[in-house]
């Protein structure tokens, strides 16, 4: 079940369906780009990538998926007005550093800063946002509940409950890439 959430994410980064399929071949998972299509029509995500203007205010979180039997973390940053995700990108740690590089992908992307970003109490927030608050470039705040639970519902009743029912109707072992 691991490689239909990564290849979902792996697409939604905006790689190619061949690219995603190349990526979980390198993690031991052999499919074709055709399934990585078929996962993404199935899992009825309708992911595209965002394009706009990077909202004032974002809600960052991540959530631990398993590959390989490895923990796995996907940042998210997401626009609690509109609800629409703004960014994500997967890494094999959580901690200040990889915050740290969520943070300057998103910037790199966006070509700014958010005027606000919203989290929770998570350690690896605090080194790591407490630095950019300091240098002026962002304000940072933790909240529990209200503004950020929208995220914890894109984790919880969307990406990891599309990804359980996916697997539901296409158990690991019953298709061939």
């Amino acid at each position: 079940m691991w490689e239909i959430a990564l290849g979902l994410v792996l697409y939604q980064l905006g790689l190619s369906f061949r690219r995603t399929a190349l990526v979980l071949s390198r993690l031991g998972k052999d499919v074709s780009h055709v399934a990585v299509w078929y996962w993404n029509r199935k899992a009825g995500m309708g992911l595209k990538p965002y394009h706009g203007p990077l909202p004032p205010v974002i809600v960052v979180d991540e959530t631990r998926v398993r590959v390989k039997g490895k923990d796995a973390w996907i940042y998210v940053a997401l626009d609690p007005r509109t609800l629409r995700i703004i960014y994500l990108e997967p890494f094999f740690r959580r901690d200040e550093h990889t915050t740290d590089l969520f943070l300057e992908h998103l910037v790199e992307e966006y070509g700014k800063w958010p005027r606000e970003v919203i989290t929770d109490g998570g350690s690896w927030y605090r080194v790591a946002f407490s630095f950019w608050q300091i240098e002026g470039r962002i304000s940072w705040k933790v909240v529990r509940g209200g503004e950020r639970s929208v995220i914890e519902g894109f984790f919880g009743e969307f990406l990891k409950r599309r990804v359980k029912d996916f697997d539901s109707y296409f158990p690991q072992g019953a298709w061939r890439a």
